[in-house]
């Protein structure tokens, strides 16, 4: 997945919230990725990259939510993976589906 994303609309940090979830995850009971992608997509709105401005990454959010609603699951994975990085380096490969699922119910 390569990506011309200007730099400045990367998250370039893992709120504290998201690493919680995903090691909650990675050690399995009840808790999964469903979680991890629910809350990143309740709170992305408010996760604006520090250079970013406003029109901008509202923008970019309107477009995540436009392929949310196509349910594009390659475009918005791949969405994620170019804003947060870093969460998403968090999320196996394996796991991307659950982290998905999360997404979407956050969406609905």
């Amino acid at each position: 997945m390569q990506t011309t994303l200007s730099p400045r609309l990367a998250f370039r940090g893992c709120p504290t919230f998201f690493r919680a979830l995903c090691s909650e995850a990675r050690r399995g009971g009840l808790a999964s990725y469903v979680g991890a992608g629910h809350e990143l997509m309740r709170h992305v709105e408010r996760l604006a990259p520090y250079c970013a401005d406003d029109d901008d990454w509202d923008a970019e959010v309107e477009k995540l939510n436009s392929l949310v609603e196509q349910e594009d699951d390659q475009a918005v994975l791949t969405w994620f993976v170019d804003h947060y990085p870093k969460c998403m380096q968090l999320v196996p490969k394996r796991r991307r589906e659950s982290f998905l699922a999360g997404v979407y119910a956050m969406a609905e």
